[in-house]
């Protein structure tokens, strides 16, 4: 989007394994919880970037997502036309590949965040 800033240095924090993943993406929810916990909550870092997972379908990404121990939010009550793929996993837009979709906060419109 050409009304961005560059990305800062060390935003978002980017982690990347060290080596090669090979464990199912079922597997990953907890490490990977851990890592969330530690930058999002306790450090209050604000983002953070996964690189590396073995993560590749939306079938992996939903297992993945559905064992990282959080309540997925469904999609209710957005203005938005979205398909639900897999468990926790929706598509961002009915649009042809053409139109972008730009930066936004999600149902900052609602006076009730779900």
């Amino acid at each position: 989007p050409e009304f961005l800033s560059p990305p800062r240095a060390g935003l978002p924090h980017v982690f990347k394994p060290a080596g090669q993943v090979d464990v199912p993406p079922e597997e990953l929810g907890g490490p990977v919880r851990k890592v969330l916990d530690d930058l999002l909550e306790k450090r209050n870092e604000g983002a953070v970037l996964f690189r590396g997972l073995p993560i590749s379908t939306t079938e992996d990404y939903s297992r993945f997502v559905t064992n990282l121990g959080w309540k997925l939010m469904g999609y209710v009550g957005g203005s938005g036309i979205r398909h639900k793929q897999a468990e926790g996993a929706y598509t961002a837009s009915i649009d042809p590949p053409e139109y972008g979709v730009e930066p936004h906060n999600e149902m900052a419109y609602k006076t009730h965040f779900p």
